[in-house]
């Protein structure tokens, strides 16, 4: 497979195919040039949209490799904007399968950030979709790949392909927009040079620091009244009110504790290049401090409970507060190419057991999906819900239940 999987698509795309597509369209050849470009873009980005989800992608994978996706569609481009043959029967499904209900706002956005008609927009769209399937059906048959592979060739030029799609596609399939992550990572370079400060996306709400501030000041008078009690550094979920206000599940730490159990902040660098500022006990450094150690091998028995991760209550939707430290868990898996991990979901023994198992299950599974879609190839990642087995605390008490409510990572190849 090439390089560039859009440069290898627009290169199908003769001159004079192009410029019989924006005669027939009513647009200029550059500004048709540019919305077929953001088009191809777009499809490939909703299907890197949906590597998160081994089901839709093994459906799309379906698609793909169906008997009437032909090479010949990649021949003649133009014959897409006719008369409705197999293949773009085909691509108005897969369309369907990559952005369901979105497929409007896609096409509305693609008009507005290419500069041509919202029909135009649309025709691209079913024109960038049977040459997408066309071209990655080729490239399966010829090198025999499954979907895990394909799925990881998608992934290996997530961050390009997201560049040439329209800005803020991401929040209509589910992926962070790179254009808005780069500041993030330049963010971190330059963090060692500031006071110990945490760095937060442009988007954190103006409230959140005096938000934060209060729940810092309440731990320092918890830990004062139980200053001669001893220290526990690592504690599970605990049921607290967001800074939204919102009743979350805290996974990890809770709150109090997170404000001081994990000490200062501190500046580590990756092999990457990228500092991060992440907190000196917190998993993030644990993780890193396991992988670096040549004499400790990978086990069974060895996990790092996540310490700053929400859950909306009795759900598996992470809430926005849980970004910091996942996207330090995914630099650091970045940064560190060979290293595979399992993500656990463990609850206490309250309540159902079959329902709890579930509840686990999904909780490790989003986990796992939201690092995918920082960055992380889906195939480095295994997710699995342990529900209540392996307590690490007695389920007697409420103290003992929050340790059992976790989400742990352990790595598996290093």
């Amino acid at each position: 497979m090439a390089a560039s999987l859009l440069q290898s698509l627009m290169d199908g795309v003769s001159p004079q195919a192009l410029s019989t597509i924006a005669s027939r369209l009513g647009e200029s050849e550059q500004s048709t040039s540019k919305g077929l470009t953001m088009a191809l873009a777009t499809v490939l980005a909703g299907l890197i949209g949906k590597s998160a989800d081994g089901g839709a992608f093994q459906k799309i994978f379906e698609l793909v490799t169906d008997r009437s996706n032909a090479d010949a569609v990649l021949d003649d481009p133009v014959a897409l904007l006719g008369a409705k043959p197999a293949a773009s029967d085909l691509g108005s499904r897969f369309l369907g399968s990559v952005f369901g209900g979105n497929q409007s706002a896609v096409g509305d956005l693609l008009s507005r950030s290419a500069g041509v008609k919202p029909s135009t927009a649309s025709s691209l769209l079913h024109m960038a979709a049977p040459l997408v399937l066309g071209f990655l059906g080729k490239n399966v048959r010829a090198g025999g790949l499954d979907a895990s592979r394909l799925m990881s060739m998608l992934l290996a030029q997530r961050d390009s392909i997201l560049r040439a799609a329209p800005a803020g596609l991401g929040s209509l399939i589910g992926l962070p927009d790179v254009r808005e992550r780069e500041p993030v990572r330049a963010a971190y370079a330059d963090s060692a040079s500031r006071s110990e400060s945490i760095p937060i996306n442009r988007g954190t709400p103006k409230w959140l620091w005096p938000a934060l501030a209060a729940v810092g000041l309440i731990g320092v008078l918890w830990l004062y009244s139980r200053r001669d009690a001893p220290a526990i550094v690592t504690t599970t979920a605990d049921s607290v009110l967001s800074s939204a206000g919102t009743a979350v599940d805290s996974i990890g730490a809770n709150v109090r504790e997170a404000a001081t159990g994990l000490g200062a902040f501190v500046t580590r660098r990756l092999p990457s290049g990228l500092d991060l500022r992440i907190p000196e006990r917190g998993v993030e450094a644990r993780l890193v401090d396991f992988i670096e150690d040549d004499s400790r091998p990978v086990s069974d028995t060895v996990w790092f409970d996540f310490d700053r991760l929400q859950f909306a209550t009795g759900s598996a939707t992470l809430t926005p507060e849980s970004q910091e430290q996942l996207r330090n868990v995914s630099e650091v898996l970045r940064a560190y190419p060979d290293v595979k991990v399992k993500i656990g979901g463990y609850t206490d023994n309250t309540g159902d057991p079959a329902a709890n198992l579930t509840l686990s299950q999904n909780r490790a599974t989003s986990v796992t999906q939201e690092l995918v879609r920082l960055g992380t190839a889906a195939n480095r990642l295994e997710a699995e819900g342990y529900g209540e087995q392996h307590p690490v605390a007695d389920n007697s008490t409420e103290a003992g239940r929050q340790q059992n409510r976790r989400i742990s990572i352990r790595v598996t190849e290093k």
